[in-house]
Order: structure tokens, then sequence, then C-alpha cells
């Protein structure tokens, strides 16, 4: 409605306008008028005279045509400006009230989705701890199922000693004079004796005959007819080795077994990693092995391998753990096409989750060595776990041994200084390697950017998680994300856009 009539205003005044310089035409045609009249009729005084006041009759309704034009003008202007103030003034009062709801619902939205992750985070705490709980229980079963199959072991082993002494006295009764000379019948004798004869028979140990492992397919670990290991390489304590998985420089990666006491399951398989160490070294490594084996065997989350042993022998550390199946990310990468997305975001939080345990540990567990090769795709449920932890790794080496680290190494660590946050810098490289398929240091600017990662264009980086890889991969580590539960934060923020 105020639009028509601001629209009918300017149309009124437009025709007023028009019409002014066609009216001071006619004016100055009649004053042209007059002047001929005067010219022609110059003795008629009178005339002239009345063609004088008829001119400034003339002249003053036009100044009084032209006053009129003025003030009607700035009437209708300043009508237009009220009626242009009352609608931009309403439309603005709309938008406002409109912007005010959008930002209301937004905010709703907003809390609703953080209490939702809230929610979800609680219940997958939850979650974990009853899944860590019954994992207690089901460690504390197991050692109680071993105490009572050691006990039976131990009464059938007292059995048995009862049975060979009850066995020992019967032969001496058999042999001796009372026997001989019993006042049982005859009959009654011979009853006897048979017995005597049978039990001191069965008694006999006879004489076993070892296996030769015929008939085993080729790879198999253990015979299929006496359940024994089919070659052992070398026996390191009580663990047997059975097969090499890695060679490497200073560390050598075994498939090993151990003896147990469960009847249905007599060995169970274990990894076992065999690492040099310097002999200088060697008294002390042995006190740290005992103290960091402790720690490491209390350990107890899905994310970390199960540890069962860390001790020195000989001139060699020995980590024994449980054996994991599965491929590390730089294998699965290479060998697939591309992994999605929301994968690989996945994953990131698994090992932000992981760490978080272990940074929370009493002291902090610090990994110190986050990268592809080390972060493994368990093939049982597809979950990544973390493996070869520098800590362990660096016991007895000599001081030079981890200087040269590579591109996954936060600049602190090559200052021989890790914290928390240098695995918080490796997970952010990790990335990186994870969505481009790419060597990191293709992207790692070292000129005037301060030793920055440069992604800017990286068509596979998502800005939203470039601007996280920025941060998690500062140079000073307090520009990082402080925590890994912080990454994991934004990381699951991220998947939910």
């Amino acid at each position: 409605m105020e639009q028509n009539q601001l629209v009918s205003v300017e149309q009124n005044l437009a025709e007023l306008q028009n019409r002014l310089p066609q009216d001071i035409a006619v004016m100055d045609g009649l004053a042209l008028a007059l002047k001929k009249i005067e010219n022609l009729l110059p003795e008629n005084q009178k005339v002239k005279e009345d063609l004088t006041d008829l001119q400034n009759n003339l002249r003053n309704e036009l100044s009084n045509i032209r006053k009129e034009l003025d003030n009607n003008s700035e009437k209708i202007l300043a009508e237009a400006q009220t009626i242009l103030a009352q609608g931009l003034d309403e439309i603005e009062s709309k938008l406002e009230s409109g912007f005010d709801n959008l930002r209301s619902q937004q905010h709703q939205a907003e809390t609703t989705i953080q209490n939702e992750l809230v929610t979800l985070k609680t219940q997958l705490n939850d979650c974990q701890n009853e899944q860590q709980q019954l994992h207690s229980k089901v460690v504390l079963l197991q050692g109680q199922l071993k105490n009572v199959i050691s006990e039976f072991k131990h009464l059938q082993g007292y059995n048995t000693q009862l049975e060979e002494k009850f066995n020992q006295l019967l032969r001496e009764f058999a042999e001796s004079k009372e026997f001989k000379e019993t006042r049982f019948s005859p009959q009654n004798r011979e009853k006897l004796e048979p017995q005597v004869q049978l039990t001191t028979r069965e008694s006999t140990p006879q004489k076993e005959t070892k296996c030769r492992h015929e008939g085993n397919l080729p790879g198999v670990l253990f015979c299929k007819h006496c359940g024994q290991p089919i070659d052992v390489l070398k026996q390191i304590r009580q663990y047997q080795v059975l097969q090499i998985l890695a060679e490497e420089e200073n560390r050598n990666t075994y498939i090993a077994c151990e003896k147990t006491d469960d009847m249905s399951n007599p060995y169970r398989i274990l990894a076992l990693q065999e690492m040099s160490i310097d002999i200088a070294q060697i008294n002390q490594c042995r006190e740290i092995c005992m103290q960091m084996g402790h720690t490491f065997k209390s350990l107890l989350y899905p994310g970390i391998p199960k540890f069962f042993d860390l001790f020195v022998e000989d001139k060699n550390k020995y980590l024994v753990m449980e054996r994991l199946f599965g491929q590390n990310l730089e294998q699965h990468i290479y060998q697939q096409e591309g992994v999605p997305y929301q994968q690989v975001i996945k994953w990131m939080i698994e090992v932000c989750e992981t760490l978080d345990y272990l940074h929370n540990q009493q002291p902090p567990i610090i990994h110190g060595d986050i990268q592809p090769l080390n972060l493994l795709v368990r093939k049982l449920d597809n979950r990544i776990v973390l493996q070869n932890f520098r800590a362990i790794n660096q016991i007895g080496m000599s001081q030079g041994s981890f200087l040269h680290l590579g591109i996954y190494a936060a600049p602190e660590q090559k200052k021989g200084q890790s914290q928390i946050q240098s695995d918080i810098y490796a997970i952010g490289v990790t990335l990186i390697f994870l969505l481009t398929r790419e060597n990191p240091e293709k992207f790692y600017d070292r000129g005037d950017r301060t030793n920055q990662f440069y992604l800017e264009g990286v068509r596979n980086i998502a800005p939203q998680l470039q601007t996280i890889i920025l941060r998690a991969t500062q140079y000073h580590p307090s520009d990082r994300y402080q925590t890994a539960k912080e990454l994991a934060q934004a990381l699951i923020k991220l998947s939910l856009v």
C-alpha cells in the first residue's frame, strides 16, 4: 500500500513540473503581445495603463502559481519521504524479527546436537567401561580357571602317587611270607593273585614313540597328530620361536608360543619382538624393562595390544604381546583405490580416544611414533590398534639411534623432547597421507612459512579439515590442540556436518 501511495505522489509531482514550462511560455507570450500592443498604441495612455495593470496582474498570478507549485512540491516531497521512512521501518522490523527467529532456531538446533553428542559420548564411555569390566572379569575367570586346573593336576598327580604307593604295598604284600602262608582258602588266593598281577602290569610305564610330524600341510605351526610345534627355531625363556614375521635393522619380529595349563588349548600363540640394545646400558635396561613391563601389562583398552612380558635376555630385549591379524594403514591405503572420507575420520577418532587413555595414565604414556606404519587395521573388527611404542623401542638404545626422525615426528621430538602434543602433531600428518595417498613431505614448506604444512588448493582435503590439520601441526606445541580428546571432539563435530 505504501508503495502505491509513493508512486501516485511521484506522478502528481511530475505532472506539475511538466505544466510549469507551458504556463511560463503562455505568460511570456502574453507579455510579448502586450508589448506589441503598447508599440501600436503609444497615444492611448489609458490602454497602456490597462495593459500595464493586466501585465502586473498576470505577473502576480504567475508568481502565485510558482509559489503554489513550490509549496505543493515541498509538501509532496515531505509526504513521500514520510511514507518511504515508514515503509523502511516496517521492512527493517520484519527483517529483524525474521533474523531473531532464525538465530533462535539455530541456537536450539546447536543445543540439541550438543546434547545428543554428549549423550552418545556418555553411552560410548559406558559401553567401553562395561567392555573393560567384562574383559577384567574374563581375565579374572581365566586366572581362577588356571588355578582350578593347576589344583586338579596337582590332585591328579597326588592320586597317581597314592596309586603307585598302593601298588607297591600290594606287591610287597604279595611277596610277603604272610601272603604265602595266609589262612585264606586257595580259592580266595586265586582271586587275589590276578588282581595283584593286573595292577602291577598296568602301572608299568610304556615307552612312548616320538611323533615324526608327517602329513602336515606347509606353513602349519602345530602337528595335527600330536599337537606339538612342528619346527622350533629357538627358545627364549619359556617362549618357543616358530616363525619369522619381519626382520629389520635393530628389530626382529617372530611368531612364538608358550605352554598353558589349558588342556583344550595347550599353547598360546604370541608375537615376540627381539630388539638389540647397547651393551653398556644392559643393567639399566633390565631395571627399566621390569618397571615398564609392569606398566604395559596393566594396560587394558581395545586400541592397544595385550602385553604379556618385557625382559632382557643375553644381549637383547624382548617384548611379548598378543598376536594381531590385519594390515597397517600404509599397506591398506596403497592396496585400496580409495578409502572413504568418513572412514578416515572414524579411524583417527579411534586413535585419539586410545591416545587419550594413554595420556591419562600416571605418569602419561606417550606413543611417540604415530604414523601409518604403526597403526594396524585389525581384521577382527576393522578397528585401529597402536603398535611399536617408541617408549619401549628406546630402552637400552644409544643416544644417536633416534635422531633421524621422519616427517611424522614433531619438531620438539627431533630435539629429544617428546610430549603429549607430539602425538597430536603426528595425527595431523597422518591425516594428510590418508587423504592424499602421497608423502606428507610434499606439502611441507620449510621457507618463509615457518615450517608449516601448506594445504591450500589440495582437492582431497576439505577446508574445514585443513583448518583442523593446520592447528594440529603447528610448530609450537602450545599452539596445537592440547589434548587428544580435544582433537577427537573437533573431528566428531566435522563428521556430523
